[in-house]
């Protein structure tokens, strides 16, 4: 039995996961389980050229097609899902050999199951994001199987990410945040086999987001846009102008972080747990490969550009999984592989690390957003939770329509 768990580990991770978006994706095409990016994704190009407008301008003019909304809105996030899904299991099964590292990142709350724990993290459009590091790093691990590395990366990157990055940005401003990860990831790659001359033309071509970002931060939707894009808008069901104008408010005019620390146990509460993620992936990596002093600033520099997100908005528990995934990433690609508390040994670590695994997975989750103090919400969550919910919707022991709109 624990050979053939360990020799099919990924497929029924896998299986796994599909059940549960699965499910996820049946219900919301009846419910709209993000109400805001609903009406997030009904920005478009009608009013010029917005942020956030390029999916809203796709989704409409499908819809003239015949296309439901709904089945646009539900499809678009299940099926970047299964392909986050798939390929965070695929680096999972190259990187790790040893099943309870598999494991570990297989269940952890903080990556993957982050949205499904918590759904109102679901539907987010830095979904986007986190598919572009992980094909991106996807990427950088099977280069080294192809005869020329070089061109293999190049062609990929220059014909697939590239692109990808800037349509990223199309999609939501948060993924400029993100581009100092793909940068030092590409730096890594092209360091040692590169001249100087061909450094410089590698990179410049993200001159291309100065002018982008500058143009999206100040000139925001404006509420005379808005009301542009919302008349145009023939089926205006479920929608509020109220919302995509907040969505478009000026960076300057966001108050989110100062609501935020008040109270500061606020701030110490959510730090709280997202140190009790980070600290085990740290050692789980550092018993790996142990941290260098190059490797430290490595991680601070594809971190730290996220940080001004939490003077944002106030979604903490989304930044913190982005971050997470971004240490993940740039971490996995720096590892060889390596057996991990294997031996006989070190069964007692064996034995500390399954019960964290247990527990995380089983009774924890990251509240994606909001003041956990005012708001009374906790850690508290997991599998056992999100069993306990499906039983009662089951049963019809929940009122569905006073938590989710319908699209009916």
């Amino acid at each position: 039995m624990k050979n053939f768990i360990k020799k099919n580990i990924h497929i029924i991770s896998f299986v796994f996961y599909i059940s549960i978006f699965t499910y996820i994706f049946i219900f919301s095409l009846n419910n709209i389980i993000n109400f805001w990016t609903y009406n997030e994704l009904h920005i478009n190009y009608s009013a010029g050229f917005v942020p956030r407008g390029f999916i809203g301008t796709i989704m409409l003019e499908l819809n003239s097609l015949g296309i439901e909304k709904n089945f646009f809105y539900s499809s678009l996030f299940y099926i970047f899902s299964i392909i986050n899904i798939y390929l965070f299991l695929k680096i999972l099964k190259l990187k790790f050999k040893n099943i309870l590292i598999f494991i570990f990142f297989v269940f952890n709350p903080s990556f993957i199951l982050f949205s499904f724990y918590d759904l109102g993290g679901y539907a987010r459009l830095e979904i986007f994001g986190i598919f572009a590091i992980l094909l991106h790093t996807y990427i950088s691990i099977i280069k080294n199987e192809k005869q020329n590395k070089k061109l293999f990366y190049y062609k990929l990157f220059f014909f697939l990410i590239f692109p990808l990055l800037i349509i990223n940005t199309l999609i939501h401003e948060v993924n400029f945040f993100l581009l100092p990860f793909h940068i030092i990831l590409s730096w890594l790659i092209i360091k040692n086999e590169t001249s100087i001359i061909d450094k410089l033309k590698f990179f410049s071509p993200y001159l291309i987001f100065l002018p982008l970002a500058l143009f999206f931060w100040f000139n925001p939707l404006s509420s005379e846009k808005v009301l542009i894009i919302y008349d145009l808008i023939k089926d205006k069901k479920n929608l509020s102008p109220l919302i995509m104008e907040a969505i478009g408010a000026p960076i300057a005019n966001r108050n989110d972080f100062s609501e935020m620390i008040s109270p500061i146990s606020n701030l110490t509460k959510f730090f709280s747990i997202f140190l009790f993620y980070l600290i085990p992936i740290i050692i789980v990596f550092n018993s790996i490969k142990r941290f260098t002093v190059n490797s430290f600033f490595l991680n601070l520099l594809v971190i730290l550009p996220l940080f001004p997100l939490f003077y944002i908005g106030r979604d903490w528990g989304r930044w913190f999984h982005l971050i997470l995934f971004v240490f993940f990433c740039i971490n996995v690609y720096l590892i060889q592989e390596k057996e991990f508390i294997s031996n006989n040994r070190k069964k007692f670590l064996n034995i500390i690390f399954m019960i964290l695994v247990f527990f995380q997975f089983t009774f924890t989750r990251i509240p994606h957003c909001c003041n956990l103090v005012e708001k009374n919400i906790s850690i508290y969550g997991g599998i056992i939770s999100k069993m306990i919910v499906f039983n009662n919707l089951i049963n019809n022991k929940i009122d569905v329509e006073s938590r989710f709109k319908s699209f009916n």
